[in-house]
């Protein structure tokens, strides 16, 4: 694991099961649990839906230097395809639901819903509120 230090902006790597973590150009002390937490699985899921989705470019050349019935060939690359873009996208929707954290909700209406969110702060930006206010 790796952050960035907050005073003297150095980069401190250190291993996952430390509890504190103290940066040796400024002294200062970080607590592990404290830390926010950037999970990649969501980008990860999404590239081997892309991967899946975009597989003609890939497997293409490799069944015809193999040869082979085209009517394999095919349904292989289409099945794969198929599976591809629903993966990249649940992909893309776990990582933006990592940023993203839903405090609570208001049903004022049948027409009108009060979201409450926060958007998670990183080193790069501070924790924003959002309102949503959604008009059904």
């Amino acid at each position: 694991m790796q952050i960035l230090c907050n005073s003297c902006k150095r980069q401190i790597r250190f291993p996952s099961k430390v509890e504190t973590v103290l940066c040796p150009n400024c002294d200062y002390i970080f607590n592990v649990d404290e830390l926010p937490r950037s999970s990649l699985t969501g980008w990860r899921i999404a590239l081997v839906g892309i991967l899946l989705s975009f597989n003609f470019y890939i497997l293409g050349p490799v069944f015809l230097t193999v040869g082979g019935g085209h009517f394999n060939t095919s349904g292989v690359m289409i099945f794969l395809s198929i599976i591809g873009f629903p993966t990249a996208i649940t992909g893309l929707i776990m990582a933006i639901a990592e940023k993203i954290k839903v405090n609570n909700k208001q049903i004022l209406n049948k027409n009108y819903t009060i979201v409450n969110s926060l958007l998670i702060a990183t080193s790069d930006r501070p924790e924003v509120k959002i309102d949503w206010r959604i008009y059904t």
